[in-house]
């Protein structure tokens, strides 16, 4: 990672911003509390209920992840395949800022699988709005255990 991506990185995520009434985030995901609450609720809502990916993506959303490129219709489909999997899953936003159009965070995905299997995922997060939906996101991701689970899963090789 480059000096200066990394000093944009620390910026960012050097500010925690409360959402309101007037922002972009609000559009998409209604919340009048702080913005890792309102992120965390987005996560769970999008893998409880995939048709909520209809409510806050744009038809035209691009996800990378990890050097993978996923549009809509594949990142839905992901979804999809993964959560009859997870047995139980949770969200945690440890940081968050938004600045214009622009939401940045970083959480921790924990899952368990119907076999017993768990994994902890880290991930960095930058998401882009366009009329007041999520057209684009760039992740990155580390896993922190569960390596076999993940695997399980089709995630990694």
């Amino acid at each position: 990672m480059s000096k200066l991506l990394f000093l944009l990185l620390i910026s960012i995520f050097s500010q925690t911003v409360n959402a309101n009434k007037e922002s972009v985030l609000n559009s998409v995901l209604p919340c009048d509390y702080d913005l890792k609450n309102c992120l965390k609720t987005f996560y769970t809502n999008i893998f409880d209920d995939p048709s909520y990916i209809d409510i806050y993506f744009s038809p035209d959303y691009t996800h990378h992840s990890d050097g993978d490129i996923l549009k809509f219709k594949d990142f839905k489909a992901h979804i999809t395949y993964i959560k009859p999997k997870v047995k139980q899953i949770s969200f945690i936003v440890t940081k968050a800022a938004k600045t214009g159009n622009t939401i940045s965070d970083r959480h921790v995905v924990t899952l368990e699988l119907f076999d017993g299997s768990k994994a902890m995922i880290e991930v960095i997060q930058i998401s882009y709005l366009k009329d007041n939906k999520i057209y684009e996101i760039h992740e990155l991701s580390r896993i922190l255990h569960g390596k076999d689970a993940l695997q399980k899963l089709k995630l990694i090789d």
